[in-house]
């Protein structure tokens, strides 16, 4: 006999319930999984005796279909009506099928008034995903498919049909669904590669660029027409309709050639650009990432905080273990001063708040933002994850979001891509050999070692491709008890040893306790003493204090990735180990990065020799060290021996000093003095970007200009089939372009300083488009009361001899009306006071040095004379056309009749003139009306002769 489920929710609840770590504070919320009625199905809610640890390895005639808390489990019977029947079970219930639900769902099916009738999309999770494609295609027409992955399909339905045919479908083990769209996690605006070290990469490793890697960026659709992605943007299907800033703005960051402004060089700019819509937040398909070889995702967007590992995160992580080398990099979420409404931290400000479930995936990477000197930014979303695991994983520069954040890392990503694929036969490397390689070189930031805020550290693009290049990680495979170890030997004086270890974990089902799957431990033991080091864990315990403490070390169940660090390490051999300590099937591949850093370790990081400095601002120069003390910094010229004072004791552990930048064109080198020892920077360029314009564009060439500066010359570009290209030098401050020799439309500037070193190249600009035709900028005619107004602006004066302008009489005759000798301007207005009643005409003419002549569009004013109404010529000879203009225009209608009184023309007036041939027209008499809403306007009579 089954007992009745409300006598046994009282004793389950009040009797054996013991929250634990990852569990509500509440002591009856595991009624929402208890079944009404006296019936028992197939599904059964037990909980556990506390010294049952052998209740996963030995439930027989039961099958744990999920994990609630540390003893209360959902089992499934053979038949419905069996009972649970286990030496470790110490009380069961029939159970609900709620325990299908996500967190977010159940709220609303339980706690909501369902008032929305609009469909929604679902995410369902399933063995059995082909059947249940069957079942909807063939026979459920209110669920139709939106998308799937692996076992996870995104239907669309209503709440009721999701309760009525979803929520009881045995095959479906979890339902979520989307409640909010999908969102860009803010626009970037400010820009610094110096703070993750990324312009100090380009300039000591300029072939490592993204060559022969292709970014998708899974979102709305960049501008594919934008210069910085000139033949490098690949079309896919999978790309959605709608263009976005938002998306041109994190393929910039990533990939951007540079071609519109230096702040538009992404931090790989060969890479190829992919687009992919995240209408659906599901992964694309395998297919699709193979055949445009993707192998970095970035996921700069957000829904709302969700604190479980749904249908999307386990998709997400089965998508990186079909495509082995596939990372997918998400923004953390800007929400970091907000909480959680579900999960096991719920009520925590600040802490579990990432903006989204598919975030919680283990086998990509999330990333918070930092600000130009690298503190944590308030907003940026804080971890842990639901199950305790470290998210976000590492930290970027964002001021604005972790977008770019997020965008910094991906591009990053695909610079390490690189480095593997051309040290390996063009091989690409697991994602989780990136990923180890993009952790384990992050600085510290926030409170020492790893924590919620920083994952951990801040990304050192740097750091990080110069232990891919050297090559200094290991990889093995374990299986359940099997050990293997590598040997890894530090030298004198090293400091700060970093060992890592991570996997591809298989995706866990959808709503899991703990995500992880194969759990690997890592230990660290230094041969000559014996001494051994095992990996940082931290506090999980759902209370703001517990999750603020400092990480300890022990045996890490939850995370996988693991690391062990030494500050002081003694030179000699270390033994790493790794430990398969549970893998339910098969072995599992693993990667170890390690690193440490040399003794007395100075380097410059900004400015390199890649970087222009902007006269009077005031950036930081950046180094890294781990020497003690204070430092002298200082200034010169280039090619100059004085030194002068920037900072006399700046504080090397602050790794920066802000320093007002000369406000001259020049190349600059800093220096530092540490105890005698000095540090040169590169040279670098301090210019300001060129303004630049265009003097005309005519048919066969076209003049640029731009401001002089003190450069001795300048070196012009134009846009090539990918990246801007030099075109010629010149010690003039304009350039004519030759149609015959280029059919380039975008160009830039440069100045060539000292040392023929350049400065900043100037916003690229498109000489068609600068409202420049030849010579004329415009040329305008507006009439005044008794006189009409001439306007000029010319785009130069350059090879100019004179200026005219011109009016036309009756026959149409152009005559001068005002001329204008050199010196010419680039402005010029006058008057015509001797209107002539009807039309007046007018242009504009330039006669050349050279004797060419150029001529203005035409402008026509209209004198009526203070009439309504003008009609002209009268009398009109055939085949001249008869005018007629109109002050004002009001739907008026013109009729023409014949001396007998037919009318013989109506036209209705749909500009204010109205032009009537007289070619058909026998010469004589007609007369004419002008209509305005059926009444007389004005009348007269016309001749034609």
């Amino acid at each position: 006999m089954v007992m009745k489920p409300v006598l046994l929710l009282t004793i389950y609840c009040c009797c054996f319930y013991r929250p634990g770590a990852q569990v509500k504070n509440t002591d009856n919320w595991l009624n929402d999984y208890i079944a009404s009625g006296d019936k028992a199905g197939v599904y059964w809610l037990v909980k556990i005796k506390t010294n049952a640890a052998d209740f996963y390895s030995d439930h027989a005639g039961m099958e744990i279909t999920r994990q609630l808390t540390q003893f209360d489990f959902i089992v499934k019977v053979g038949h419905e009506g069996m009972k649970p029947t286990h030496k470790a079970v110490a009380l069961s219930t029939a159970a609900s099928n709620n325990w299908k639900l996500s967190p977010q769902l159940l709220g609303i099916i339980l706690y909501r008034t369902i008032k929305d009738k609009q469909d929604k999309v679902f995410y369902i999770q399933s063995q059995d995903i082909t059947g249940l494609k069957q079942t909807f295609t063939q026979s459920i027409p209110a669920v139709i498919i939106v998308g799937e992955y692996d076992k996870t399909l995104a239907v669309r339905t209503s709440y009721q049909h999701m309760i009525k045919i979803l929520l009881p479908d045995d095959r479906i083990q979890f339902i979520d669904v989307a409640a909010q769209q999908a969102k860009e996690e803010v626009n970037i605006a400010a820009f610094d590669y110096s703070v993750n070290k990324i312009n100090l990469l380009q300039h000591d490793y300029p072939s490592i660029n993204g060559k022969n890697t292709v970014i998708s960026i899974k979102e709305n659709k960049p501008d594919t027409a934008d210069i910085d992605f000139t033949g490098r943007f690949i079309s896919s299907p999978g790309a959605g309709n709608t263009l976005s800033s938002h998306a041109t703005t994190m393929a910039t960051i990533i990939a951007g050639g540079g071609n519109s402004f230096y702040t538009a060089r992404g931090v790989a700019p060969a890479s190829r650009i992919s687009s992919s819509s995240f209408a659906v937040l599901l992964p694309d398909n395998d297919a699709l990432y193979k055949q445009y070889q993707v192998a970095v995702q970035n996921h700069s967007y957000g829904t709302g905080i969700e604190n479980f590992y749904g249908a999307d995160a386990a998709a997400y992580d089965a998508s990186v273990q079909n495509n082995p080398a596939l990372l997918h990099v998400f923004s953390g979420g800007n929400a970091g001063n907000q909480q959680a409404a579900d999960g096991a931290y719920t009520g925590i400000s600040g802490f579990a708040n990432l903006t989204g479930s598919f975030k919680m995936s283990k086998n990509s990477i999330s990333v918070g933002s930092v600000d130009s000197f690298s503190a944590v930014s308030p907003l940026s979303s804080k971890g842990p994850a639901y199950d305790g695991r470290v998210k976000p994983e590492l930290l970027a520069f964002g001021e604005d979001g972790s977008s770019g954040a997020a965008a910094l890392v991906s591009g990053t990503a695909l610079l390490l891509q690189q480095v593997y694929k051309e040290a390996n036969g063009g091989l690409l490397p697991d994602a989780a050999l990136v990923k180890a390689v993009l952790l384990n070189s992050a600085t510290d930031a926030g409170s020492k070692g790893i924590d919620f805020s920083s994952g951990y550290g801040n990304l050192d693009a740097y750091r990080a491709a110069t232990v891919m290049k050297a090559g200094q990680f290991y990889t093995g495979s374990v299986t359940a008890g099997q050990s293997q170890s590598f040997t890894v030997a530090v030298p004198t004086g090293a400091e700060n040893l970093k060992i890592l270890l991570a996997w591809t974990d298989l995706p866990a089902t959808a709503n899991a306790y703990t995500a992880i799957v194969n759990d690997l431990d890592l230990t660290v033991m230094y041969n000559t003493s014996g001494q051994g080091w095992l990996p940082w864990v931290l506090n999980t315990a759902a209370q703001k204090d517990s999750l603020q403490l400092l990480p300890v070390q022990k045996r890490d169940s939850l995370n996988t990735v693991e690391q062990v660090t030494i500050d002081q390490p003694p030179a000699g051999s270390y033994t790493i180990t790794v430990n398969g300590h549970s893998i339910p099937a098969g072995g599992q591949k693993f990667f170890i990065v390690y690193q440490w850093d040399p003794p007395a370790l100075f380097k410059w990081v900004f400015p390199s020799g890649n970087d222009n400095l902007l006269p009077g601002t005031q950036p930081p120069a950046r180094w890294q060290s781990n020497i003690g003390g204070n430092g002298l910094i200082e200034f010169k010229y280039a090619g100059t021996g004085n030194w002068q004072p920037v900072a006399n004791a700046a504080p090397l552990s602050a790794q920066y000093y802000k320093w007002v930048v000369p406000d001259t064109s020049a190349v600059a080198m800093l220096r530092m003095t540490i105890n005698g020892q000095q540090y040169l920077s590169d040279s670098f360029s301090i210019s300001a970007p060129l303004q630049t314009g265009v003097g005309y564009n005519c048919a066969t060439d076209a003049l640029l200009y731009w401001n002089r500066s003190n450069a001795a010359n300048y070196q012009v570009y134009k846009l090539g089939s990918q990246y801007m290209e030099p075109l010629a030098r010149t010690t003039d401050t304009s350039f004519i372009i030759d149609k015959s020799s280029t059919t380039a439309q975008w160009f830039a500037v440069a100045p060539i300083l000292a040392f023929n070193k350049s400065g900043v190249q100037s916003i690229a600009f498109n000489y068609t488009s600068q409202g420049v035709d030849c010579y004329f900028k415009n040329f305008t005619a507006d009439l005044l009361a008794g006189s009409t107004r001439l306007n000029i602006t010319l785009g130069t004066s350059y090879r100019i001899a004179r200026v005219i302008i011109e009016k036309a009489d009756q026959r149409g005759i152009y005559k001068s009306l005002q001329t204008y000798l050199p010196p010419i301007q680039m402005q010029y207005s006058t008057e015509d006071h001797s209107l002539t009643k009807g039309v007046n005409r007018y242009r504009a003419r330039i006669e050349l040095a050279t004797g060419a002549v150029v001529y203005s569009n035409t402008e026509t004013v209209y004198n009526l004379a203070g009439n309504q109404y003008l009609v002209y010529p009268n009398p009109v000879n055939k085949p001249q056309s008869i005018i007629v203009l109109a002050a004002s225009l009001n739907n008026q209608v013109l009729q023409l009749f014949d001396v007998y009184g037919k009318k013989i023309a109506e036209k209705k007036m749909k500009d204010l003139s109205l032009q009537i041939e007289t070619a058909a027209l026998a010469k004589g008499l007609y007369f004419y009306l002008i209509l305005k809403d059926g009444k007389k306007e004005s009348g007269g009579k016309i001749v034609v002769q």
